[in-house]
């Protein structure tokens, strides 16, 4: 099962978003994240968080929808504890919208979401996805040739084996640095693997 969590970061282009959040089993909008979806005219499933960001007319479009609060004094953010109801319906693959932009600490919280959760969520905005691969998981990339493929290790990854870019790595050891910034697809699709340690797969989509 696929799920769609819309966050309150920034989201800027409305119809690109709403045509793939629509594509999904269990969309949920953590807290503010209802906003965006009122103004792409898209109904979440659930609505989770302390409700802090969410305007008024956001609640009043939703009325009916499943709303589950938590108080303002909570240990996780309104993201995770989305990701975390995701998970326990049944999710097994999740995209993270809205989760990038705003405020830089959001940004790292949810960036360090897919380091947490590694194989499972996507971060995406605009052309652009994030995810992370760990211990032995290995990622496919499916994009036009001559995408960006950026390569970071989270703080570490060994053993990095690339087929499909334009700059190969065979079981190669990657540490904090930019070595692996800017990387590009040679081919419609390609595979990234990760025999140790964390790495993070930013793929800068062509467009045209």
């Amino acid at each position: 099962m696929k799920a769609c969590i819309v966050c309150n970061g920034e989201i800027d282009d409305y119809a690109w978003a709403a045509s793939r959040v629509m594509d999904c089993d269990l969309l949920i909008a953590a807290d503010g994240g209802a906003d965006h979806l009122h103004k792409m005219g898209i109904m979440p499933h659930v609505i989770i968080g302390d409700m802090d960001s969410i305007t008024s007319a956001a609640v009043e479009n939703a009325k009916g929808v499943e709303r589950i609060s938590f108080s303002k004094e909570k240990d996780k953010t309104d993201a995770e504890l989305a990701v975390a109801l995701a998970i326990d319906r049944g999710a097994g693959s999740i995209e993270l919208w809205g989760a990038a932009g705003g405020r830089l600490d959001h940004t790292l919280g949810n960036i360090s979401l897919t380091a947490k959760y590694a194989g499972k969520i996507k971060i995406r905005t605009t052309g652009t996805t994030l995810e992370a691969v760990g211990h032995r998981q290995k990622c496919r990339i499916t994009a036009l040739p001559g995408s960006v493929v950026s390569l970071i290790p989270f703080p570490t990854a060994r053993g990095v084996t690339t087929e499909g870019l334009k700059y190969s790595l065979k079981k190669e050891d990657l540490s904090s640095g930019t070595r692996g910034i800017s990387n590009l697809l040679c081919l419609s699709d390609a595979t990234i693997s990760v025999g140790g340690g964390l790495l993070l797969v930013i793929i800068e989509h062509r467009m045209d």
